[in-house]
C-alpha cells in the first residue's frame, strides 16, 4: 500500500517482491510476481508516478532487483534475469530506462563489449548513477559453475 500523507490517499499494488523510491520522492519502482489467482495481473517492473498516481509497465515477467534512480528521479537502472525458474544458472542483465521510452532495455549482459569472457552482471553488486546522471556504475563477477 502507498499512503500519501499530504493528500490522504491510498493506492495498492499487489504481489510486490521489491521496490525503491527515487530520492526526490517523485517516482517509485516496483517489481511484482505472477499471481495464479489473478489472470489479469501482469508480473514485471512498474514505474509509479507519485503526482499522477499512474503506473507504467516497463518490463514483463522475470526476476528483477537492485533498483536505482538517478538523483533527479528520472532515469532507472536495475538487474534482472528472464530465464526459466528451473534454470541451473541465473544469468543477469543490466536494464536501463529513461523518460519517454516504451520499456526498459538490456544495457549490459554477458555478451556485451567490455565484459570479460565467462563473466556477467553481478546480482550481488550495487548500482549507482554519477551525480550528473551520465554514467552508471555496476558490478560484474565470474559466472558460477
Amino acid at each position: 500500500m502507498i499512503w500519501n500523507y499530504a493528500r490522504k490517499t491510498t493506492d495498492t499494488i499487489k504481489n510486490v517482491t521489491d521496490f525503491h523510491f527515487a530520492k526526490p520522492g517523485n517516482q517509485l519502482l516496483v517489481a511484482t510476481k505472477y499471481d495464479k489467482k489473478d489472470s489479469l495481473a501482469t508480473a514485471g517492473v512498474y514505474l509509479w508516478n507519485v503526482a499522477t498516481r499512474d503506473k507504467k509497465l516497463i518490463n514483463t515477467a522475470g526476476n528483477y532487483k537492485l533498483f536505482m534512480f538517478d538523483d533527479k528521479g528520472e532515469q532507472v537502472a536495475y538487474i534482472g534475469e528472464r530465464d526459466s525458474a528451473k534454470a541451473v544458472q541465473k544469468l543477469y542483465s543490466l536494464y536501463y530506462y529513461k523518460p519517454g521510452a516504451d520499456s526498459g532495455i538490456i544495457a549490459v549482459n554477458k555478451d556485451s563489449k567490455g565484459v570479460p569472457a565467462k563473466w556477467n552482471v553481478s546480482e550481488n553488486g550495487s548500482l549507482s548513477f554519477s551525480k550528473d546522471g551520465k554514467k552508471l556504475f555496476f558490478g560484474t563477477a565470474p559466472i558460477p559453475r
